[in-house]
């Protein structure tokens, strides 16, 4: 979701349209990606009917919402939401460097080294 962000900073494009290009961009490429699943078998087709209602019903509203939020308001909510993202990625644990191994794998790498 860095389309937006990228849109309006470098670009100098109005939030709005930013927002609906980015929309079309991901309505196209996951129909696309949706029709293979589909046609491959690897769709459960009753769980994809049931988010669709939730995602129609969330796309009217947050259309009913831009059309009443000051641009300033949904450029303070889409901030907030990029931060907090770059928060939960900054927060992953790295792996441990060293494992600490098991008596019993121990045992058994020895066995086949010599």
């Amino acid at each position: 979701m860095v389309v937006v962000p990228v849109l309006c900073l470098l670009f100098k494009i109005d939030l709005h349209y930013a927002i609906g290009a980015s929309l079309v961009s991901v309505i196209a490429t996951s129909s696309g990606a949706a029709a293979m699943y589909v046609r491959d078998g690897l769709s459960n087709i009753r769980i994809g009917m049931f988010l669709e209602i939730a995602t129609t019903l969330g796309a009217l509203l947050g259309a009913y919402l831009v059309a009443r939020v000051s641009t300033g308001a949904i450029g303070i909510v889409l901030a907030s939401s990029f931060f907090i993202r770059i928060g939960f990625v900054a927060r992953i644990p790295a792996a441990p460097e060293t494992p600490h191994p098991d008596s019993l794998a121990d045992g058994c790498n020895s066995r086949l080294v010599s």
